[in-house]
């Protein structure tokens, strides 16, 4: 069973919605980083380990892939959820 990690998980699913740059334009954009487009390929070499991720950037991400793992939970229950994560 192949399952992917938080990044990977953000990364399709804003793939689907557009191009990568414009996910992480929207990425810089809501927790004020300065990302680039080659940032996935450098997450990939580093076995896409989130431990130097601002908890800013880790959070938003987690709020697109929760959502779309739990479309029945509340916008509130989600948020509830990410702080007892991170």
């Amino acid at each position: 069973m192949d399952i992917n990690g938080l990044f990977e998980s953000w990364l399709i699913l804003e793939r689907a919605k557009g191009t990568q740059k414009s996910a992480i334009t929207r990425l810089n954009t809501a927790c004020g980083t300065q990302y680039r487009e080659n940032w996935p390929s450098k997450m990939r070499a580093n076995a896409f380990s989130l431990e130097r991720t601002p908890i800013a950037v880790r959070r938003y991400m987690m709020q697109i892939v929760i959502a779309d793992l739990f479309p029945d939970k509340s916008k509130k229950e989600q948020e509830k959820l990410i702080y007892s994560l991170t």
